[in-house]
Protein backbone atom coordinates (compact mmCIF):
# COMPACT_ATOMS: atom_id res chain seq x y z
CA UNK A 1 0.00 0.00 0.00
CA UNK A 2 0.99 3.42 -0.58
CA UNK A 3 0.51 6.74 0.94
CA UNK A 4 -2.72 8.27 -0.26
CA UNK A 5 -3.66 10.69 1.69
CA UNK A 6 -2.41 12.76 4.66
CA UNK A 7 -3.53 15.78 6.95
CA UNK A 8 -1.45 18.37 8.72
CA UNK A 9 -2.79 20.45 11.70
CA UNK A 10 -4.59 24.25 10.87
CA UNK A 11 -5.01 25.02 14.28
CA UNK A 12 -7.52 25.46 17.30
CA UNK A 13 -10.89 27.59 16.66
CA UNK A 14 -13.36 29.23 19.48
CA UNK A 15 -15.52 31.39 18.43
CA UNK A 16 -12.91 34.70 17.15
CA UNK A 17 -10.04 33.23 18.70
CA UNK A 18 -8.08 31.15 16.62
CA UNK A 19 -4.63 29.61 17.82
CA UNK A 20 -2.46 28.60 15.04
CA UNK A 21 1.29 29.11 16.07
CA UNK A 22 1.00 25.31 17.22
CA UNK A 23 4.97 23.85 17.15
CA UNK A 24 3.83 20.28 17.97
CA UNK A 25 0.27 18.81 19.16
CA UNK A 26 -0.53 15.56 20.54
CA UNK A 27 -4.49 14.51 20.52
CA UNK A 28 -5.38 11.57 22.57
CA UNK A 29 -8.73 10.05 23.29
CA UNK A 30 -7.47 8.48 26.37
CA UNK A 31 -9.27 5.64 26.27
CA UNK A 32 -8.86 2.83 29.33
CA UNK A 33 -8.84 -0.62 27.34
CA UNK A 34 -10.17 -3.58 30.11
CA UNK A 35 -10.36 -7.40 28.83
CA UNK A 36 -12.46 -9.61 30.44
CA UNK A 37 -11.16 -13.72 30.61
CA UNK A 38 -13.40 -16.62 31.02
CA UNK A 39 -12.62 -19.34 33.66
CA UNK A 40 -9.73 -22.00 32.11
CA UNK A 41 -9.77 -20.13 28.66
CA UNK A 42 -6.60 -18.62 28.47
CA UNK A 43 -7.36 -15.92 25.89
CA UNK A 44 -9.45 -12.83 26.42
CA UNK A 45 -12.79 -13.27 25.54
CA UNK A 46 -13.94 -9.18 25.37
CA UNK A 47 -12.10 -6.21 25.49
CA UNK A 48 -14.44 -2.54 25.98
CA UNK A 49 -13.71 0.70 26.95
CA UNK A 50 -13.78 1.37 30.67
CA UNK A 51 -13.44 5.37 30.69
CA UNK A 52 -11.83 7.89 28.43
CA UNK A 53 -10.39 11.42 29.20
CA UNK A 54 -9.72 13.19 26.22
CA UNK A 55 -6.93 16.24 25.53
CA UNK A 56 -5.03 17.83 22.86
CA UNK A 57 -1.81 18.91 24.44
CA UNK A 58 -0.05 21.36 22.20
CA UNK A 59 3.36 24.02 22.26
CA UNK A 60 2.74 27.01 20.90
CA UNK A 61 4.05 30.62 20.55
CA UNK A 62 1.10 32.63 20.36
CA UNK A 63 0.83 33.34 24.24
CA UNK A 64 -0.79 36.61 23.86
CA UNK A 65 -3.87 35.29 22.72
CA UNK A 66 -3.13 32.08 25.21
CA UNK A 67 -2.53 34.83 28.30
CA UNK A 68 -5.43 36.94 27.57
CA UNK A 69 -8.04 33.61 27.70
CA UNK A 70 -6.23 32.11 30.63
CA UNK A 71 -4.67 34.68 32.51
CA UNK A 72 -2.77 32.48 35.53
CA UNK A 73 -5.46 30.04 35.92
CA UNK A 74 -7.45 28.46 33.43
CA UNK A 75 -10.40 29.16 30.65
CA UNK A 76 -13.90 28.04 30.07
CA UNK A 77 -14.30 27.89 26.49
CA UNK A 78 -17.52 26.10 26.46
CA UNK A 79 -19.64 29.72 25.30
CA UNK A 80 -18.93 28.16 22.20
CA UNK A 81 -17.92 24.84 20.46
CA UNK A 82 -13.81 24.53 20.04
CA UNK A 83 -12.91 22.97 17.16
CA UNK A 84 -9.39 21.36 15.87
CA UNK A 85 -8.73 21.10 12.25
CA UNK A 86 -6.33 18.81 10.24
CA UNK A 87 -5.72 20.05 6.66
CA UNK A 88 -5.40 18.01 4.12
CA UNK A 89 -2.04 17.82 2.14
CA UNK A 90 -2.20 17.50 -1.66
CA UNK A 91 -0.57 15.10 -3.67
CA UNK A 92 1.53 16.88 -6.02
CA UNK A 93 0.70 20.34 -5.19
CA UNK A 94 0.47 21.86 -1.78
CA UNK A 95 -2.37 22.07 0.21
CA UNK A 96 -5.93 21.34 -0.39
CA UNK A 97 -8.21 24.89 -0.23
CA UNK A 98 -9.77 25.99 2.77
CA UNK A 99 -12.93 26.02 1.19
CA UNK A 100 -12.74 22.46 0.09
CA UNK A 101 -14.64 20.62 2.22
CA UNK A 102 -12.19 17.88 2.40
CA UNK A 103 -10.41 18.28 5.34
CA UNK A 104 -11.01 17.20 9.04
CA UNK A 105 -12.70 18.55 12.18
CA UNK A 106 -12.83 17.45 15.86
CA UNK A 107 -15.46 19.09 17.63
CA UNK A 108 -15.70 19.98 21.67
CA UNK A 109 -19.13 21.47 22.81
CA UNK A 110 -17.56 21.64 26.15
CA UNK A 111 -13.53 22.49 26.84
CA UNK A 112 -10.73 24.61 28.95
CA UNK A 113 -8.31 25.80 28.26
CA UNK A 114 -4.63 25.86 30.51
CA UNK A 115 -1.03 26.61 30.04
CA UNK A 116 0.83 24.64 32.39
CA UNK A 117 4.81 25.74 31.54
CA UNK A 118 6.32 28.77 29.78
CA UNK A 119 10.11 28.36 28.33
CA UNK A 120 11.92 31.60 27.00
CA UNK A 121 15.40 32.25 25.97
CA UNK A 122 17.99 35.13 24.94
CA UNK A 123 17.58 34.35 21.09
CA UNK A 124 14.90 31.33 21.89
CA UNK A 125 11.65 31.77 20.95
CA UNK A 126 8.86 31.16 24.01
CA UNK A 127 6.96 28.75 23.93
CA UNK A 128 3.71 27.44 26.56
CA UNK A 129 2.62 24.08 27.19
CA UNK A 130 -0.74 24.22 26.76
CA UNK A 131 -3.58 21.79 27.37
CA UNK A 132 -7.39 21.53 26.18
CA UNK A 133 -9.43 19.39 27.53
CA UNK A 134 -12.88 18.20 27.15
CA UNK A 135 -15.50 17.00 30.13
CA UNK A 136 -18.75 15.65 29.15
CA UNK A 137 -21.68 17.97 29.01
CA UNK A 138 -24.35 15.27 29.30
CA UNK A 139 -25.43 15.79 25.82
CA UNK A 140 -22.92 15.74 23.26
CA UNK A 141 -19.94 13.28 23.58
CA UNK A 142 -16.98 15.07 24.16
CA UNK A 143 -14.95 14.97 20.95
CA UNK A 144 -16.96 14.61 17.82
CA UNK A 145 -14.90 13.74 14.76
CA UNK A 146 -15.89 14.60 11.38
CA UNK A 147 -14.79 14.65 7.74
CA UNK A 148 -15.26 16.51 4.90
CA UNK A 149 -15.54 20.16 6.46
CA UNK A 150 -14.23 23.08 5.09
CA UNK A 151 -11.74 24.71 7.57
CA UNK A 152 -11.85 28.16 9.39
CA UNK A 153 -9.31 30.45 11.11
CA UNK A 154 -6.69 32.26 9.44
CA UNK A 155 -2.98 30.82 9.75
CA UNK A 156 -0.67 33.82 11.72
CA UNK A 157 2.32 33.72 12.97
CA UNK A 158 2.76 37.44 14.46
CA UNK A 159 3.10 37.11 18.30
CA UNK A 160 6.68 36.82 18.64
CA UNK A 161 8.39 36.90 22.48
CA UNK A 162 11.68 35.91 23.90
CA UNK A 163 13.24 35.81 27.42
CA UNK A 164 12.92 39.48 29.07
CA UNK A 165 15.08 40.56 32.90
CA UNK A 166 13.64 39.51 36.02
CA UNK A 167 13.77 41.84 39.26
CA UNK A 168 13.64 40.70 42.79
CA UNK A 169 13.00 43.43 45.13
CA UNK A 170 13.57 45.79 42.79
CA UNK A 171 16.91 44.81 41.65
CA UNK A 172 16.75 43.78 38.08
CA UNK A 173 19.59 40.70 37.39
CA UNK A 174 21.52 41.19 34.24
CA UNK A 175 22.10 38.48 31.28
CA UNK A 176 18.99 36.32 31.41
CA UNK A 177 19.67 32.94 29.24
CA UNK A 178 16.60 31.22 30.00
CA UNK A 179 13.43 31.68 31.73
CA UNK A 180 10.98 28.75 33.00
CA UNK A 181 7.80 29.93 34.29
CA UNK A 182 5.71 26.54 35.59
CA UNK A 183 2.62 27.02 37.33
CA UNK A 184 2.67 23.95 39.63
CA UNK A 185 -1.03 23.59 37.88
CA UNK A 186 -2.80 20.27 38.88
CA UNK A 187 -6.58 19.87 37.76
CA UNK A 188 -9.60 18.10 39.54
CA UNK A 189 -11.39 15.51 36.69
CA UNK A 190 -13.94 13.29 37.87
CA UNK A 191 -17.01 11.59 36.59
CA UNK A 192 -19.13 9.09 38.58
CA UNK A 193 -21.99 6.98 38.07
CA UNK A 194 -20.74 4.51 35.75
CA UNK A 195 -20.76 7.65 33.12
CA UNK A 196 -17.67 6.78 30.33
CA UNK A 197 -16.54 10.08 30.44
CA UNK A 198 -15.50 12.96 33.44
CA UNK A 199 -18.35 15.39 33.69
CA UNK A 200 -16.19 17.52 36.03
CA UNK A 201 -12.96 19.32 35.65
CA UNK A 202 -11.67 22.16 37.43
CA UNK A 203 -8.38 24.21 39.27
CA UNK A 204 -7.14 21.99 41.98
CA UNK A 205 -4.38 24.15 42.97
CA UNK A 206 -1.18 25.99 40.98
CA UNK A 207 2.15 26.61 42.70
CA UNK A 208 3.89 28.77 40.38
CA UNK A 209 7.46 28.54 40.30
CA UNK A 210 9.59 30.84 38.09
CA UNK A 211 13.39 29.89 36.90
CA UNK A 212 15.94 31.62 35.42
CA UNK A 213 19.54 30.88 34.17
CA UNK A 214 21.55 34.57 34.05
CA UNK A 215 25.42 35.85 33.60
CA UNK A 216 25.13 37.84 36.62
CA UNK A 217 25.92 36.95 39.88
CA UNK A 218 23.31 37.21 42.87
CA UNK A 219 25.13 35.60 46.02
CA UNK A 220 25.91 38.85 48.07
CA UNK A 221 22.09 39.99 47.75
CA UNK A 222 20.30 36.46 47.87
CA UNK A 223 22.82 35.04 50.20
CA UNK A 224 23.32 31.53 50.79
CA UNK A 225 19.98 30.82 52.94
CA UNK A 226 18.09 32.72 50.09
CA UNK A 227 15.66 35.71 50.82
CA UNK A 228 12.29 36.45 51.26
CA UNK A 229 10.24 38.53 48.09
CA UNK A 230 8.58 41.45 48.72
CA UNK A 231 8.77 42.14 44.70
CA UNK A 232 8.92 39.90 41.90
CA UNK A 233 8.98 40.90 37.90
CA UNK A 234 9.60 38.75 35.01
CA UNK A 235 9.12 39.86 31.72
CA UNK A 236 8.64 38.12 28.00
CA UNK A 237 9.93 40.48 25.33
CA UNK A 238 8.51 41.36 22.76
CA UNK A 239 10.10 40.96 18.73
CA UNK A 240 9.13 42.36 15.49
CA UNK A 241 10.23 41.48 12.47
CA UNK A 242 14.19 43.41 12.03
CA UNK A 243 14.34 44.21 16.10
CA UNK A 244 12.91 44.13 19.64
CA UNK A 245 10.32 46.48 20.97
CA UNK A 246 11.16 49.60 22.71
CA UNK A 247 11.37 48.41 26.86
CA UNK A 248 8.71 51.68 27.23
CA UNK A 249 6.33 50.22 24.29
CA UNK A 250 3.23 48.10 25.82
CA UNK A 251 3.25 45.11 24.53
CA UNK A 252 5.24 43.03 26.53
CA UNK A 253 4.33 40.08 28.89
CA UNK A 254 5.27 40.80 32.69
CA UNK A 255 4.59 38.42 35.56
CA UNK A 256 4.90 39.70 39.00
CA UNK A 257 4.20 39.01 42.52
CA UNK A 258 4.67 40.58 46.41
CA UNK A 259 5.80 37.58 47.94
CA UNK A 260 7.85 34.75 48.12
CA UNK A 261 10.98 33.45 48.36
CA UNK A 262 13.74 33.51 45.95
CA UNK A 263 17.16 30.83 46.09
CA UNK A 264 20.06 30.06 44.21
CA UNK A 265 20.38 27.02 42.86
CA UNK A 266 23.71 26.29 41.52
CA UNK A 267 26.29 28.42 39.96
CA UNK A 268 28.43 26.77 37.34
CA UNK A 269 31.57 28.24 36.48
CA UNK A 270 34.88 26.62 35.92
CA UNK A 271 38.46 27.91 34.08
CA UNK A 272 37.58 30.42 31.78
CA UNK A 273 34.14 29.02 31.04
CA UNK A 274 30.98 31.43 31.61
CA UNK A 275 29.64 31.75 35.05
CA UNK A 276 26.24 30.84 35.14
CA UNK A 277 23.70 31.05 38.08
CA UNK A 278 20.27 29.56 38.27
CA UNK A 279 17.97 31.25 40.68
CA UNK A 280 14.66 29.72 41.50
CA UNK A 281 11.65 32.24 42.75
CA UNK A 282 8.63 30.40 44.94
CA UNK A 283 5.67 32.68 44.47
CA UNK A 284 2.70 33.19 46.85
CA UNK A 285 -0.36 34.85 47.51
CA UNK A 286 -0.45 37.80 50.08
CA UNK A 287 -3.97 37.22 51.24
CA UNK A 288 -6.33 34.29 51.29
CA UNK A 289 -8.10 36.10 48.24
CA UNK A 290 -4.95 37.12 46.07
CA UNK A 291 -3.12 35.55 43.67
CA UNK A 292 0.56 34.16 43.54
CA UNK A 293 1.01 35.69 40.16
CA UNK A 294 -0.34 38.80 38.48
CA UNK A 295 -0.52 39.06 34.61
CA UNK A 296 -0.14 42.11 32.48
CA UNK A 297 0.43 41.03 28.80
CA UNK A 298 0.67 44.58 27.55
CA UNK A 299 2.88 46.14 29.62
CA UNK A 300 6.50 48.03 29.28
CA UNK A 301 9.31 46.72 30.27
CA UNK A 302 10.40 48.92 34.10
Amino acid sequence: MSVSSLYVLHGIVNNATFLSQISSSRTTPGIDVQIAMAAGYPQPLFAWNMGQRAAIQFDCEQLKTVLDLTGITIADLSANNTDLYFKKVSHMASRVADANASHIRLRMAQAGLRCDRITAGHRQQASGQCVVYAPYDGTNEPVVPAGSVVLAGTPSAAEQFVAGPISINGTQYAGVQDLTIDFGREMIELGGDGELYDTFAAERETKPVVTARITDNPWPVLGFNGLGITSFAVYLRAANRTARYADASEVHVKFSASAGYAIIDQTDAGGNDDGITTIRCTLEATSGAGTALTLDTTSAIT
